[in-house]
């Protein structure tokens, strides 16, 4: 049995097939297999993949979506810890050998680092995926408890920052092909936690490029709202059936509340309901939400705002007070505090006082606070 497997994946990503190879081949760690699963391309990705023969396992099958090619890698593979590699990204060098010091604990089922994302030409964009430190540990009770990324510490990044355990692949394979035509690691990463443990590690152990052909993250809010509830259903219903094999009774219902999409949409749903359509809304979501700029014929604004971008948290009070009140005089009608900013109503305590003193709430919910920005003594008939 090899140490690690790396599956890559590849659909029409010739121009890229020959780094993500080249990354998975130039590991510091021996005992490396590589296998690359053409899944039915039509551009130049088997000339590609024939300069490599003898140093890759090659597998060339008819177009079946990325769960049918990992599915297809891994009967092939016979490594101890496997990662699928998508064949638009790069590891670094060390990958295998970090993450092969996370398998010594036999009962981690993966192991996960953050990316560094590249631009189409593979430059550093200077920002890594996820933004924020992954997930370790025991986080059984999490996604008992709260569903597939329900708990806000289970965090994971994108497909080629993973390593999964045989063990583990074992018990879960293979991947439901038709829910997951795309984006298979939700299915891995959801049921992950039920089984062992999550060793997460600090540095990037590769590279995640965000290029045209990366069509979901390229689609409009709603559309990627829509696909990210679709996914999310797919890995909840995986989720509850192996809860059930292990005597667990899941609360389905549960997890949509805390979903995190979801709570998009519910909060979407309200704010459209007090917020009229062509309105300017300040938006106070620390950038979790990833909104487009028009947002249901609405327009966003963030706060703190440079430039039309997200600047950070206000540094005060004061400066709190003064950011919205100019984004007041520049047309903003409204303020809506998202949940993730919920705690700027408590910290920014003038800030909130202010608002509430000055400005009617129109709305509370468990997910959004929203204000008009009209002034108490500027309407007419008052002061």
């Amino acid at each position: 049995m090899a140490r690690a497997s790396i599956v890559i994946a590849s659909y029409n990503y010739g121009r890229f097939l020959g780094e993500a190879i080249d990354s998975a081949l130039g590991q510091t760690c021996r005992d490396v297999e590589v296998i690359v699963v053409d899944d039915g391309s039509t551009d130049e990705s088997r000339e590609i993949l024939g300069r490599y023969r003898g140093r890759v396992t090659a597998i060339l099958k008819e177009r079946g979506g990325q769960a049918s090619a990992w599915n297809a890698g891994f009967l092939a593979a016979r490594g101890r810890f496997v990662i699928f590699l998508d064949a638009d990204d790069r590891l670094a060098p060390t990958a295998v050998e970090r993450a092969s010091e996370c398998f010594g604990d036999a009962r981690v089922a993966k192991a996960h680092w953050p990316l560094a994302v590249i631009d189409e030409g593979g430059r550093p964009t200077g920002r890594l995926v996820p933004p924020h430190p992954v997930s370790s540990g025991d986080l059984r009770t999490c996604v008992i408890e709260a569903g597939p990324g329900g708990h806000p510490g289970h965090v994971w990044p994108p497909s080629s920052g993973n390593a999964w355990a045989r063990w583990y692949l074992d018990r879960v394979l293979p991947i439901p092909e038709q829910a997951f035509r795309r984006s298979p690691d939700l299915y891995l990463a959801s049921l992950a936690p039920l089984y062992g443990l999550v060793a997460g590690l600090a540095e990037p152990l590769g590279c995640w490029r965000v290029h045209g052909g990366n069509s979901t993250w390229l689609l409009p809010f709603d559309a990627r709202l829509d696909r990210a509830i679709g996914y999310w259903e797919s890995c909840a219903e995986a989720l509850a059936r192996h809860c059930r094999s292990q005597g667990v009774v899941p609360d389905v219902e549960r997890w949509r509340r805390l979903g995190w999409y979801h709570r998009i949409r519910r909060a979407l749903d309200d704010l459209c309901r007090v917020v009229p359509p062509g309105a300017v809304f300040v938006l106070a979501d620390e950038a979790e939400w990833d909104t487009d700029p028009l947002v249901r014929t609405r327009r966003r604004v963030p706060i703190v705002e440079h430039d039309g971008v997200y600047w950070g948290p206000p540094a005060d009070d004061d400066a709190a007070i003064a950011e919205i009140e100019r984004l007041r005089r520049q047309g903003a009608g409204y303020l809506v505090v998202a949940w993730p900013a919920f705690w700027w109503l408590e910290h920014y305590r003038g800030w909130a006082e202010h608002l509430r003193r000055r400005y009617e709430t129109l709305l509370e919910t468990e997910d959004i606070t929203v204000f008009r920005l009209e002034a108490r003594d500027d309407r007419p008939g008052v002061g």
